[in-house]
C-alpha cells in the first residue's frame, strides 16, 4: 500500500507464463493536480506486490482504445484532452508484457474526437477501425474512455458502460489506422455519405442496406495480394428482451472494400435472410477465402436461425426461455477488379444446420471447404461442400 488510489481501465495476462505478472492500465486518482489523472502501468505478481511504471504522457489524455496483441504486447491508444495546444495529436504505444515501452508515435488523428471499436493485425503492423462526428473538439468532450476491465460482480464496469452509450452515436465518418512499429503509416478518412455513391448488392438481393453511420461490429479482416482490404461485420444496437434484459442485436451486415492507401472502393451489401430478434441476438461469423488466382474473394456468412426453448421443465414452468443459435452457410464471391457480388448461394437451403460447434473443415490443397450439420430435429444429416475456383 503506497497510500495512491488507482482506477482500473484494462488488465492482461501472458499467455505463456501463468506466474508471469499481471499487466494492469490504471489512472491515478487523487486530489494533487500534480499526479491526478496520470495514466501508469501496474505490475503486479501473485503475492499481490505491485510495480508501478509510467506511460509516458506529458499532460492530460483519454485512452481511445487499447488492446493485446498476438505477441503478448499491448497496443494502445490516446487522445489529448481539453487545453492540449494540438487536439489531433494522438500517442499510440506498445508495451511488452512486462511493461516496457516497444514503440511510440505521435501523429495527427484524422479527427480531433475519433472513437476507436476494433483491430487487426496483419504481418508486423496493426490495423485500427474508428469513427467521428462532424464535431471538432476534444475526445473527451464527445466519447467516455475506453475500459474494458473486468469488473468482478457486474457485467461490466461503469467505464465500460459509459462508453458503449457514447460509441452507440450516429457517426459522420469512417477512419482507417495502421502502425508499423514507431510509424503511423496512414489514417484514412471515409464521409459516411460516400457509401451510398459505392454501395454494390449481390444480383436478386433487395435487401440489403447502405452504411449510415450507425454503430459497427468488425467481425473479419483480409489483407489481399495486392495490399488492398476488406472490412465485414454487422451494425449493432441493443434490445429489450423480457422487460428487464438488454442485450446486443446483431443487425445489417456490412462489408467494406479498400486500396492500398485505405480508400473506398465499394461497400458491399448483403441482406440478412433471418431478422426477427430471436436470430439478431447472435453475431453471424464471417469468413475470408481468396480464390486460387487472387481475383476474387469468396465471403462467406454463417447466417443465424435463432431458437427459443426451456432447458427444463422448472424453467417452460416458470417461463424462462434460453435462446440458441443454428447456424447455416450463405456464399458470395467478391470480384477484385469489377467490386461486384455473385448471386448469394444458400447451402443446406436454410433448414439444414451446422452443429453447435460449427463444423467445417477447410481444405487447403483442394481450396474448398466442408460443412457437416442436421436438421433442427437431429433425424437427417447433411454434408456440404464449397469448391472456390
Amino acid at each position: 500500500d503506497n497510500g495512491k488510489t488507482y482506477k482500473g481501465y484494462a488488465a492482461y495476462n501472458s499467455f505463456k507464463d501463468a506466474k508471469q505478472n499481471l499487466f494492469c492500465l490504471t489512472k491515478i486518482d487523487a486530489k494533487d493536480k500534480a499526479v491526478a489523472d496520470q495514466f501508469m502501468i501496474l505490475l503486479i505478481d501473485e503475492n499481490l506486490e505491485f510495480q508501478e511504471k509510467p506511460v509516458g504522457l506529458n499532460g492530460s489524455y483519454s485512452l481511445v482504445f487499447c488492446e493485446q496483441l498476438k505477441n503478448e504486447n499491448i497496443a494502445m491508444i490516446f487522445a489529448p484532452n481539453k487545453g492540449a495546444g494540438d487536439i489531433s495529436k494522438y500517442v499510440y504505444f506498445q508495451f511488452d508484457i512486462n511493461g516496457n515501452q516497444v514503440n511510440k508515435c505521435e501523429y495527427k488523428s484524422p479527427a480531433p474526437a475519433m472513437l476507436i471499436t476494433s483491430f487487426y493485425e496483419k504481418d508486423n503492423s496493426v490495423y485500427f477501425f474508428g469513427s467521428s462526428t462532424e464535431e471538432k473538439v476534444t475526445f473527451d468532450k464527445v466519447f467516455h474512455e475506453y475500459a474494458p476491465i473486468v469488473n468482478p460482480g457486474a457485467p461490466s464496469s461503469y467505464l465500460a458502460m459509459k462508453w458503449e452509450k457514447s460509441s452507440a452515436e450516429k457517426m459522420d465518418n469512417f477512419h482507417i489506422l495502421r502502425f508499423t512499429e514507431n510509424k503511423n503509416d496512414f489514417s484514412t478518412t471515409t464521409p459516411v455519405a460516400e457509401f451510398k455513391s459505392k454501395f454494390k448488392t449481390a444480383p436478386g438481393d433487395k435487401d440489403a442496406s447502405v452504411y449510415k453511420g450507425k454503430k459497427f461490429l468488425i467481425e473479419n479482416f483480409f489483407v489481399t495480394k495486392s495490399d488492398e482490404f476488406l472490412v465485414t461485420g454487422q451494425i449493432s444496437s441493443t434490445v429489450m428482451i423480457g422487460s428487464a434484459n438488454k442485450e446486443t442485436s446483431y443487425e445489417d451486415i456490412i462489408c467494406f472494400h479498400f486500396d492500398k492507401n485505405g480508400n473506398l472502393k465499394a461497400q458491399y451489401g448483403i441482406g440478412k435472410m433471418n431478422d426477427d430478434k430471436k436470430s439478431m441476438l447472435f453475431q453471424m461469423y464471417q469468413n475470408f477465402y481468396p480464390s486460387l488466382d487472387g481475383k476474387s474473394i469468396y465471403l462467406e456468412l454463417m447466417e443465424v436461425k435463432g431458437m427459443k426453448g426451456y432447458a427444463s421443465f422448472s424453467d417452460a414452468y416458470n417461463g424462462n426461455a434460453t435462446f440458441s443459435a443454428h447456424y447455416f452457410p450463405r456464399v458470395t464471391k467478391i470480384d477484385l477488379d469489377n467490386n461486384s457480388l455473385s448471386p448469394i448461394k444458400v447451402l443446406g437451403s436454410g433448414k439444414y444446420f451446422l452443429n453447435d460447434s460449427y463444423s467445417r473443415q477447410f481444405d487447403e490443397k483442394e481450396n474448398s471447404v466442408l460443412y457437416i450439420g442436421m436438421d433442427k430435429d437431429y433425424e437427417n444429416l447433411w454434408v456440404g461442400k464449397m469448391i472456390m475456383q
